[in-house]
């Protein structure tokens, strides 16, 4: 209890000395205190005191970043997994093109290799037989169209026949039709009446009588019909005759043209098929080949010159085409910073700038912005949490600024490392600079404390350019003059 009490008197006491502290800078500075104890005009300093002077200046603003390597070639296993890797240069080695990186083992390699050239013959005889298939189906296709034709040509022979009307042979055919039949009633009446002028005294039969009048009528059917057969070929074919080799000749084309797309179109399906027969055929000819080649060898090379990063180690496995390794190229290392919309504006190509990375123990690297590109991010994604996630695009884009790192002294880059590019913004020139510290914004005003003999005086600046540590000031301030640090 005793020791709670002691403490929380050290407290109090620690408490009463800042305050009598903090009154006896603000009575020494000649800022005014109100009834509580705050100064009146809003700014506190802090006891330090600096000096305004001219100086260069280059107005900067600094964006986070990391390393990134530009230009990379993957070492792949050429096995679906492996049980012993052989490295032949160890990480982070310098390698040169065409230079063996490491030799893999496998197991089961040459079963695998079978079975892929089994595929191989298998689609290659599945292809071949598509075709011939194409080739019938084409021929059938062909068949249909020719009868089409066929039919086509009966219609409109037809229709031309009607049109053209009666040859003078049909006409004479047709008029000794009649007169035949003409002839033949004739000779029926004859005999009919020949059996009525004998009478009834029983010389003709009633039978005989019948086959008579049965031959008149059939004779006299005959002449009516080939007297109507002459007298619509005298006077031409009818308008419904003409209609109706008309419409067959339409249907007939109709049918022709829809055999003919017909075909086209099963061409077109058949020899899609076929062709992707042939694709997937070829693809797994390539896969059996680049077994056969897996199998001839094993060892792995360097696709460029440039340093090696291990993805695994031996005796690891994996699932093909795993990458076992990665080659960097050293000299197309860059520094790649996000920047936002409002700071974009800010930065085109050719802006030098300072990269520092803790990596590196934060020494300033040189360095030149290469481009500035669209990253696909989006930093006003806003989600909301309930029974179903939901998210919205508020289309408030992040930048990849690319800088080019320059190459005065060999370092040790590699992809990952985190730090800061300062970039500047304008030219180096020379200009009245006071820390950020000094400088409060009250009421959209630039404030200071100046030093007025042996008090503190705000006074209002104008302000110019700026970065993360100091402020130009253009008016309101002389070179020499002590302004004072502000506290927060």
């Amino acid at each position: 209890m005793s020791g709670t009490f002691l403490h929380v008197r050290r407290r109090a006491a620690c408490a009463l000395c800042i305050a009598l502290v903090a009154c006896c800078l603000l009575g020494e500075a000649g800022v005014g205190i109100d009834d509580n104890g705050r100064p009146t005009s809003g700014l506190v300093p802090t006891g330090v005191v600096v000096r305004a002077r001219m100086r260069p200046f280059a107005p900067t603003f600094r964006l986070t970043g990391r390393v990134d390597c530009l230009r990379t070639e993957e070492v792949l296993s050429h096995y679906r997994w492996w049980t012993e890797i052989a490295w032949m240069a160890p990480e982070g080695e310098r390698v040169e093109e065409g230079q063996t990186v490491a030799v893999v083992y496998h197991e089961e390699a040459e079963q695998i290799a079978a079975r892929e050239r089994r595929a191989a013959r298998r689609m290659a005889a599945e292809a071949r037989a598509r075709q011939e298939r194409e080739k019938l189906h084409a021929l059938e296709g062909l068949r249909s169209v020719w009868e089409t034709e066929d039919g086509l040509r009966e219609a409109e022979t037809e229709l031309a026949n009607l049109e053209q009307g009666p040859l003078p042979e049909e006409l004479r055919i047709a008029e000794l039709a009649a007169k035949k039949a003409r002839l033949r009633l004739a000779t029926a009446r004859k005999a009919c009446e020949s059996v009525e002028r004998t009478g009834s005294d029983g010389a003709v039969s009633e039978e005989r009588r019948g086959e008579l009048e049965y031959e008149r009528a059939i004779a006299d059917c005959e002449l009516r019909a080939a007297e109507a057969e002459l007298r619509e070929l005298r006077s031409g074919p009818s308008r419904l005759a003409l209609l109706a080799a008309r419409a067959k000749v339409a249907a007939a084309e109709a049918a022709l043209s829809s055999a003919e797309r017909g075909v086209e179109s099963a061409r077109h399906v058949e020899a899609a098929e076929t062709a992707r027969l042939l694709a997937e055929a070829s693809q797994a000819a390539a896969v059996a080949e680049n077994w056969d080649d897996r199998l001839r060898t094993m060892e792995r090379t360097a696709g460029l010159s440039g340093l090696i990063v291990w993805r695994e180690h031996p005796g690891t496995a994996s699932l093909w085409p795993g990458p076992i390794a990665t080659i960097l190229d050293p000299h197309s290392m860059v520094f790649v910073a996000r920047a936002t919309e409002r700071e974009v504006p800010k930065i085109s190509k050719g802006l030098s700038c300072e990269v520092r990375l803790p990596a590196l123990a934060n020494e300033p690297l040189p360095g030149t912005v290469m481009a500035v590109a669209v990253s696909g991010d989006d930093v006003g994604v806003t989600f909301e949490y309930g029974y179903d996630e939901d998210w919205e695009f508020l289309h408030r884009q992040v930048y990849d600024v690319i800088v080019q790192l320059e190459a005065g002294k060999e370092l040790v880059l590699l992809p990952g490392m985190s730090g800061q590019a300062v970039i500047q913004t304008g030219e180096q020139v020379e200009a009245l600079v006071v820390p950020r510290a000094c400088v409060r914004l009250e009421d959209g005003r630039a404030v200071a404390l100046v030093r007025d003999g042996d008090a503190w005086q705000p006074r209002e600046l104008s302000l110019g350019g700026e970065d993360e540590r100091s402020v130009v000031v253009t008016a309101g301030l002389h070179p020499g003059e002590e302004v004072a640090v502000l506290a927060e």
